[in-house]
């Protein structure tokens, strides 16, 4: 990993993005981007963290879970795939589910306005109303 940090922020942004952002993003993040690239502080706090969310499963708590819960995600996020965001839902006592179609990891900046009025309308208490 030590001297990769260019190459794995350009997977990550090609992971997160659609369209325009998949194509650009990456690109800028090995050209531009090297001369700052990205350096943790500590890289095995990175290698931890990634360790941590991979092995990490709290299927069996999300029922104890009281708040009400937005799940909102993209349909082709390769992160948190749909089948996770809905079986994710499924399982919580009092959640909203919200699915950009198309979009990735990135949702929350693709489709800002959808996303950012999800979750006003979800922070009012208003009922979801269908849109992506």
């Amino acid at each position: 990993v030590e001297g990769r940090w260019t190459e794995i922020r350009s997977a990550f942004l090609e992971a997160m993005y659609t369209g325009w952002r998949r194509q650009l993003y990456p690109r800028l993040s090995r050209t531009v981007g090297r001369v700052r690239p990205p350096t943790p502080a500590d890289p095995d706090d990175f290698l931890h963290s990634v360790d941590a969310v991979l092995e990490y499963d709290a299927t069996d708590r999300l029922a104890r879970i009281e708040p009400r819960t937005l799940v909102i995600g993209g349909d082709d996020d390769p992160f948190f795939p749909e089948r996770i965001l809905r079986e994710t839902h499924d399982e919580l006592p009092d959640a909203q589910l919200a699915i950009f179609r198309g979009a990735r990891h990135g949702a929350f900046l693709e489709r800002k306005e959808a996303f950012d009025d999800w979750v006003r309308q979800f922070l009012a208490g208003e009922p979801a109303r269908a849109r992506s």
